[in-house]
């Protein structure tokens, strides 16, 4: 009796051990997204891989884009870390193709997410329209990608980009920084660039920018106000 009492403890005791076993089994290993709560404008896919284009923006705005790329290899479904990437903008016109202002493609903190800017000086129509390049090497292997891109005006209708002939008979780009106005004194930052040619616009330096700001509320009460 005492033996059979024995063998039924030993049964309980493996079983409950068993059951605790299945439940403790290695845990799934989810990769979060650090871009999570960013807008992605897009996905590309060729060459086994994933490129997912993030931004702040919801949409390719005219003026000053800062995106957020990220790499996957479909084969083992992870993001890459070793990338070399390189991007150019390309807006086809009826009569020419040209390039705009941009950095180059550097690493965040999160290795596995790279950025860098775009400037476009204008939008694009059903027949004129922006062309997004991009190559990347991994491996000592270079792919190349490419994908028609939809850019359009800002929501608010607000001019960000200005292109003008100086006094020295170049071509600038000035793009205003992003960022937040309020009823007060607003600082802001903008960049100036020199079209070298149609696919170069190096960042200039030392130059002064003078601004006239108009407000377009004056312009329409004073009107409507006025007695002659």
């Amino acid at each position: 009796m005492k033996t059979i009492k024995f063998l039924f403890v030993t049964l309980a005791v493996a079983i409950l051990f068993n059951s605790c076993s299945d439940d403790n089994d290695d845990p799934v290993i989810v990769q979060e997204n650090p871009l999570s709560e960013m807008n992605r404008l897009t996905t590309l896919s060729a060459n086994n891989h994933t490129i997912e284009l993030y931004s702040e923006n919801t949409d390719f705005t005219v003026g000053y884009n800062m995106f957020y790329y990220r790499i996957k290899d479909e084969s083992t479904d992870t993001y890459l870390s070793n990338a070399q990437i390189t991007v150019n903008p390309l807006m086809h016109m009826t009569s020419m193709t040209h390039s705009c202002p941009k950095s180059a493609i550097s690493k965040m903190e999160d290795d596995t997410v790279y950025m860098g800017y775009a400037v476009f000086q204008m939008p694009g129509n059903a027949d004129e329209y922006w062309e997004l390049n991009m190559e990347y090497t991994l491996d000592g292997e270079t792919y190349a990608i490419s994908e028609r891109i939809d850019v359009g005006m800002p929501e608010d209708g607000f001019k960000r980009v200005h292109s003008f002939i100086g006094a020295d008979d170049k071509r600038y780009i000035v793009a205003m920084m992003p960022f937040e106005p309020e009823v007060k004194v607003n600082a802001f930052s903008a960049m100036v660039f020199q079209m070298e040619n149609m696919m170069n616009f190096p960042i200039v330096e030392g130059y002064t920018l003078g601004i006239d700001p108009e407000c377009q509320v004056w312009a329409t009460i004073v009107p409507q106000t006025m007695k002659i």
